[in-house]
């Protein structure tokens, strides 16, 4: 066991991870967040997916970035440039 869960499919894993990436390069591209946003939304959006799947090594970093990524979200400055209905969510 590393970082993730001895019975992780990792395919199964990725094809989730690309969906979010693509989601959010999606709004970046049109014009809906700005560059930080994309990066805010993907560190969030992958730390949700993976904390089912972290082992308990990994764990506790993905709670700290899962934690950072939320509190950005919910200030003013962090929020600028993120999608309105995550925002809306906070």
């Amino acid at each position: 066991e590393g970082l993730l869960v001895k019975d992780t499919s990792t395919e199964r894993l990725g094809v989730l991870l690309i969906q979010i990436s693509g989601g959010v390069l999606g709004h970046w591209g049109a014009d809906i967040i700005s560059i930080d946003g994309l990066e805010l939304e993907t560190s969030y959006g992958f730390a949700c997916a993976l904390l089912p799947f972290a082992s308990d090594v990994a764990r506790p970093a993905l709670l700290r970035r899962l934690r950072a990524t939320e509190a950005a979200l919910a200030s003013p400055q962090g929020s600028e440039g993120v999608a309105p209905a995550l925002v809306a969510s906070q």
